[in-house]
């Protein structure tokens, strides 16, 4: 009796484990298309694209990583690889970029075109991969370097095909923000100019007026922009280059090249959304090249740039030779500056009818500038000098004997070539 209702217990336990196993086997299926259903119910339309460009390259890139590897090698089944992926991203970036063709049907589909060529190349290089392999198991020379040449010609032309639609869709972006710019300029600033691509290196650069500011932007981590300008044509002076971030994400950074392309100088902001500006002196009708790039490969934003001359320079400029000396009154203080530590000024005076002991006398008005004077006679020919290392300190430089109806030339310059700064010179015959 015992043993009879063990066995009908045993009996009920298999038939609850049998008709659990059913309803899981019911119910799991439902909740995971339930749950996919979902998924793709809250998925973007731009999401969905991605996804179905996606899969469009799935079975050539399988195949590819199975069978391609022996003729084509990894790194370039990798490139090819990372190129669908890229592709995806790019139509869904176009998707959102051209509102799913509601903003500008025409450039949607040309993006629509540019997914569909890769995959036809795509499509290309496995049939050339099938080829190659087949030649290379006939052990037929010939056909094995055909083989190898076809498919070499393919696999370039679907990486031309990749690289053309980044390029696109790099533009694409860029007028989007530039776009969006130029509905919210900043009120303080008149926008005179836009950039245009091409400018992404030296050999491609946008020629810019000095003072005007050019609309730009940075769409992608390794993008740049290029542009040229020539300093004004008469004198030495300080040139600012001045960048306005419009932007919460650019994190700027200039470099500075001369007319033959060599490097000069840097400077970044390693803050998202920060302005930058750089200075630095310049010679007269000079051309020099100016890159604005992101910091560290690492942001991207739409800005503002200019490049503007300070114009301060004095009013003697140029006087950097004595050939260019400019003639000053005795008795008459006049007030000029020694504009960085490279600036030279010479002057020429006339005795006229004084004769005996010629002060030229240096009244400085900075705190910086180490002053030097020199003292050159009517044949430019050296007679003495006198200077002081004290930064901000005045000096005198004293001619003896010096006759009526003679010119002189004054030299002012920085000792040690390592200071600048504002003076008032006089000179007087007594």
């Amino acid at each position: 009796m015992a043993d009879d209702k063990k066995s009908k217990k045993g009996s009920l336990r298999v038939k609850l484990i049998s008709l659990g196993a059913v309803v899981c086997a019911l119910v799991v299926p439902m909740v995971v298309y339930l749950a996919y259903d979902l998924i793709k119910t809250k998925m973007s339309p731009c999401g969905e694209i991605f996804q179905q460009t996606a899969n469009t390259f799935e079975s050539e890139i399988e195949f590819l990583k199975s069978k391609g590897k022996i003729v084509l090698g990894s790194n370039k089944v990798a490139e090819l690889t990372e190129r669908a992926q890229m592709t995806a991203i790019n139509m869904e970036t176009c998707c959102i970029v051209f509102g799913a063709g509601k903003r500008d049907p025409e450039k949607f589909l040309q993006c629509k075109a540019s997914a569909r060529e890769y995959d036809s190349n795509l499509k290309k290089v496995v049939s050339a991969v099938k080829q190659a392999v087949a030649a290379e198991s006939e052990k037929a020379s010939s056909a094995i370097s055909k083989a190898r040449r076809e498919l070499d010609a393919v696999v370039k032309e679907t990486q031309k095909v990749s690289k053309d639609f980044n390029k696109q869709l790099i533009q694409a972006k860029k007028n989007q923000v530039l776009e969006e710019l130029k509905n919210t300029p900043p009120a303080e600033i008149k926008i005179e100019a836009q950039e245009k691509e091409p400018n992404s290196d030296l050999l491609n650069t946008n020629a810019i007026n000095l003072g005007k500011w050019v609309t730009a932007a940075i769409n992608a981590n390794n993008d740049a922009d290029f542009y040229a300008f020539v300093t004004p044509k008469e004198h030495r002076d300080w040139i600012a280059v001045e960048l306005e971030n419009r932007s919460t994400s650019l994190r700027p950074k200039l470099q500075l090249f001369n007319s033959e392309k060599k490097y000069l100088d840097e400077r970044y902001n390693g803050t998202n959304g920060a302005n930058l500006s750089y200075r630095f002196v310049a010679a007269p009708n000079t051309k020099y090249l100016l890159k604005v790039a992101n910091y560290n490969n690492r942001s991207r934003g739409a800005y503002l740039v200019r490049v503007v001359p300070t114009q301060l320079y004095d009013r003697f400029e140029p006087n950097e030779t004595i050939l260019l000396a400019k003639p000053i009154s005795l008795a008459t203080p006049i007030q000029a500056n020694l504009m960085d530590r490279g600036d030279i000024d010479y002057f020429k005076i006339s005795t006229g009818t004084k004769s005996g002991t010629l002060t030229a006398r240096l009244e400085n008005r900075s705190t910086t500038l180490r002053p030097k004077l020199q003292i050159f006679d009517a044949d430019k020919i050296y007679r003495a000098e006198i200077y002081n290392g004290t930064r901000g300190a005045n000096l005198s430089l004293i001619r003896k004997n010096v006759k009526a109806g003679q010119s002189y030339f004054i030299r002012v310059d920085n000792y040690n070539n390592r200071s600048a700064g504002d003076y008032t010179l006089t000179v007087f015959v007594k």
